[in-house]
């Protein structure tokens, strides 16, 4: 097919092509949503969603105007929450001029977002300067978070109370009464520490003198210790070896006194073990001497069962 054929074929069936690059298109996207869907559902996925989201709003809030459109929304929530006062149009008051310093001490706001990004003491905050007041366009100043900490709730006679407070603090009895508290302490500690190695050396174990040995006597104890290690479990595997014998001469005396005329060797090894008091393996054993049946199989009938005829 030449090009003009091929270019009046396209021309013909524009409505067909361009339909299929559509639907085309309309697939790659689903399948692209689907696999991002898939992905966000891994462990790296929701890590990077996470990370992309902290980023995105990390470059909204870097914006003067998004920094105080936050804090007015998180205001008015508050202030609904409250059933205090608000002006509507305070948003467009504070940011027609963005304050660059903070209205109390001058220093200069900070309005980048994000911890470890921005210094916090600098970053700006919504103050009511009348705090019986609520959030309107005459109450509401623009200034730094350590200074509307520091204010918070305090009236001025607090503010002259605290200023009252540090200034008579430097004066002449004020460091006296503190020189004579410090001295007392330091007593206190040295009487403490006094006592405390009074009781280490109470305590304290005698030390001996470490006695220095050849390698040869060292050998000599190491194969010392390794024989009465030995004499040890052997005495000990003996005892055990005794006890056992006792034992199984005394289930062997047992088994060998108890009368087998009445069993009824038709019933399970387990039924006839627990009538007697004795261990399945002796019944097996008996059941071999004397000729009789093995023990039958198929399902247990509960010990001492009554059955209905």
């Amino acid at each position: 097919m030449s090009s003009d054929s091929r270019s009046k074929w396209r021309e013909d069936n524009s409505q067909y092509l361009s339909e299929y690059r559509r639907r085309k298109y309309d697939a790659a996207k689903a399948s692209r949503a689907h696999a991002r869907r898939k992905y966000l559902k891994t462990e790296r996925g929701k890590e990077s969603e996470k990370l992309f989201s902290a980023k995105a709003k990390l470059k909204y809030l870097s914006v003067p105007k998004n920094r105080i459109r936050m804090l007015l929304t998180h205001a008015f929530k508050r202030a609904a929450r409250k059933g205090m006062p608000m002006d509507v149009g305070l948003y467009e008051t504070l940011t027609v001029n963005l304050p660059d310093t903070c209205a109390c001490c001058n220093v200069r706001l900070d309005y980048t977002s994000g911890r470890g990004h921005a210094d916090r003491d600098a970053s700006p905050s919504l103050d009511r300067v009348n705090n019986n007041g609520g959030y309107t366009s005459d109450n509401v100043v623009i200034i730094c978070t350590r200074c509307n900490l520091l204010k918070s709730h305090v009236l001025l006679a607090d503010i002259d109370n605290i200023r009252a407070y540090i200034s008579n603090f430097g004066n002449e009895t004020a460091r006296a009464a503190r020189s004579e508290a410090r001295s007392a302490l330091l007593l206190d500690i040295t009487d403490l520490k006094q006592r405390e190695s009074e009781l280490k050396a109470l305590n304290e174990p005698v030390k001996t003198k470490h006695v220095q040995i050849t390698a040869s006597e060292r050998v000599e104890r190491r194969q010392k210790l390794k024989e009465e290690h030995r004499a040890w479990w052997a005495d000990k595997s003996q005892e055990d070896r005794k006890r056992h014998a006792a034992n199984a001469i005394a289930v062997r005396e047992k088994n060998r006194n108890l009368d087998w005329s009445g069993v009824d060797w038709s019933d399970f090894s387990s039924n006839i073990a627990k009538d007697l008091g004795v261990s399945v393996a002796a019944v097996i054993r008996k059941r071999r001497r004397v000729g009789a049946p093995p023990s039958p199989r198929g399902s247990r009938t509960p010990h001492n069962a009554i059955t209905s005829k």
